[in-house]
């Protein structure tokens, strides 16, 4: 009786937690949300890490279609980024009404506790952690070269990108504007079919794609109707003729009667 007290109900009889796969990180941990915010800001802004630690709730808007965020960068400059990625917006506000911040430092250390803003040395830190369990070896600088290379890829002009990333210089951001090896040979392909549509467009017809008209088949008709007028091409007249002498047989007459 114990025995079957203490026996483990089959599998399907079992209670499992279901997660809401539309809503997935209500689960997780503040400190992650905010990793995860954090690193997620860095890429779809192109900013530096720096300056994404140094950012304070005040410098986001994120009212409907007007979304966008100041960054302070080098030299006491600042300039103010679009975003335009749906799912991002969507991560920043839900970080914001689970931490509650309504003011302040937007990503803060959770060791201390003074609620000041994350260094920079714990965010790199949290970074490579991040990345050693996942088995990679990215460094977190390359986020912004990666979203400057998508940039460049959907064919947002030098200039644009130049001004996204707060350089002073177009020859600072050409660095970053390397076109991936897909784009590279979509375009390589694109321009390859164009040049074969344009040789197909200037070379010559041929006879048989040409549809010929009432004026090119009156000749052809009336060479048949005399054929037909001397009597070749009545199979009874023949036969009881007899073969011709001569057979003068137009050459029409092959593609209607065959040899």
């Amino acid at each position: 009786m114990d025995r079957e007290a203490g026996a483990r109900l089959p599998l399907r009889h079992r209670r499992t937690r279901r997660l809401d796969p539309h809503r997935p990180r209500k689960d997780v941990p503040l400190d992650r949300l905010r990793d995860r915010t954090l690193f997620e800001t860095a890429y779809v802004c192109g900013a530096r890490a720096a300056e994404i630690c140094g950012l304070y709730v005040e410098d986001f808007d994120l009212r409907l279609d007007d979304e966008h965020v100041e960054i302070h960068g080098k030299g006491g400059t600042v300039r103010t980024i679009l975003l335009d990625d749906r799912g991002y917006v969507a991560l920043a506000r839900l970080y914001l009404a689970r931490s509650g911040y309504t003011s302040g430092p937007m990503f803060r250390a959770s060791i201390n506790g003074s609620g000041g803003p994350l260094s920079y040395d714990a965010a790199h830190h949290r970074w490579n952690t991040y990345c050693t369990a996942a088995g990679l070896d990215i460094d977190i600088h390359q986020l912004r070269p990666a979203h400057a290379a998508e940039l460049i890829n959907s064919g947002v002009s030098i200039e644009v990108i130049r001004r996204r990333l707060g350089h002073a210089s177009t020859e600072t951001t050409q660095i970053y504007t390397l076109l991936a090896d897909k784009v590279a040979d979509d375009e390589i392909r694109a321009a390859a079919a164009d040049a074969r549509r344009a040789a197909r467009s200037r070379r010559p017809q041929c006879r048989s794609a040409v549809k010929a008209t009432p004026a090119a088949r009156a000749p052809r008709r009336d060479r048949f109707r005399r054929y037909q007028a001397t009597g070749q091409g009545n199979c009874r007249q023949r036969d009881a003729r007899g073969p011709p002498a001569q057979t003068t047989r137009p050459a029409c007459a092959w593609r209607y009667y065959g040899p």
